[in-house]
Formats: C-alpha cells, sequence, structure tokens
C-alpha cells in the first residue's frame, strides 16, 4: 500500500499529537502531583505484596486511589481515559 507526502506527513503530525496527549496523561498521575495536597504517609515496607501492586499500577501509567471505608483504606486501580 503507498500513501502520498502530503498523506505521510499528515499521519506523522497526527501520531505526534496522540504522543503528546498520552505523555500529559501520564504526567497527570506523578506521584508528586503538581497543584496536589500531600496529605499524609503510610510505612508498606511490611506490606510488600500491596507494595508491588501499587508499584505495577502505576508502572502500567493508571492510577491509584484511595477511599476510607470502615476504617480501612481502600486503594483501588484507576485506568486513564482512552485518546480518541
Amino acid at each position: 500500500m503507498n500513501i502520498s507526502q502530503a498523506e505521510a506527513r499528515r499521519l506523522k503530525k497526527r501520531v505526534a499529537e496522540l504522543e503528546e496527549r498520552i505523555e500529559q496523561s501520564r504526567q497527570h498521575w506523578r506521584s508528586d502531583y503538581p497543584g496536589g495536597t500531600h496529605l499524609g504517609s503510610l510505612d508498606m515496607t511490611n506490606n510488600l505484596r500491596l507494595l508491588g501492586r501499587v508499584d505495577g499500577v502505576r508502572i502500567c501509567g493508571s492510577a491509584v486511589v484511595a477511599t476510607v471505608r470502615d476504617g480501612c483504606l481502600l486503594l483501588y486501580a484507576v485506568k486513564q481515559a482512552e485518546v480518541p
């Protein structure tokens, strides 16, 4: 399949735009959230299984969201929205 140079330039530009969107989304979930408020820290050195899960979720580009129910801190992995 052959495409014109104009089509190739258009596609290259679109790829660059999508890559920029992906990078902006990743920046949104960085550990030190710009403009966010650090509420506190938990020592997880005794819970290596959970620590590994949290690290894995972050490596995959998802966010970790925490809620509290009945005195228990619940952690959830939240996928980023798909780029259209």
